[in-house]
């Protein structure tokens, strides 16, 4: 039984119609986050590409996306660190874009690149590549901060934020 594709469909049918997202993508979501939760098999089986960019997408709905995205790569380093580019980028870009999730897109971001105090370094360097590379307009914010409304100040305190822990070593040498 593949309850899991049967329940990320469900998703995929109820996105394009905002009355029944709200019935029903929330409770999807909380099955699919428990689904996740330590059980590393899971993890993987929700790891796809296709699948990724769906919950990627769904973040600005506020659904429970977010909550899914983490319970997927928690104290999971396998995960994290392999190949996230294209899933990295749409969680950047989401951040970068809407202001109102930023908090949740930070949650998945930092999942992703610190796991159990060790620094997942191709992640880090991904996500400074893309800020650096697409949104440096928004870095060149930073000097005239003050006089920025206060939800892109709360954006780029965030971006600040990502960018130290992408700036994160391991914390073993710490203990």
């Amino acid at each position: 039984l593949k309850v899991h594709e049967i329940a990320c469909s469900i998703l995929e049918a109820v996105a394009e119609d905002d009355d029944l997202a709200d019935e029903i993508s929330s409770t999807v979501y909380e099955f699919l986050r428990l689904f996740c939760v330590n059980h590393p098999k899971n993890q993987r089986t929700l790891y796809t590409s296709s699948f990724l960019l769906l919950f990627a997408r769904q973040l600005p709905d506020d659904q429970g996306a977010a909550q899914l995205l983490c319970a997927m790569f928690e104290n999971n380093y396998d995960l994290c660190s392999g190949n996230n580019f294209q899933f990295l980028q749409q969680l950047v870009d989401t951040l970068m874009k809407h202001p109102a999730v930023t908090s949740r897109c930070m949650d998945c971001l930092t999942t992703l690149v610190v796991v159990d105090g060790a620094p997942v370094h191709g992640n880090q360097q991904q996500i400074l590549q893309i800020l650096v590379a697409e949104h440096g307009g928004c870095l060149q914010k930073m000097q005239n901060m003050t006089t920025l409304p206060r939800s892109e100040r709360r954006q780029l305190c965030s971006v600040v934020e990502l960018l130290c822990t992408c700036c994160t070593e391991s914390t073993a040498h710490l203990a």
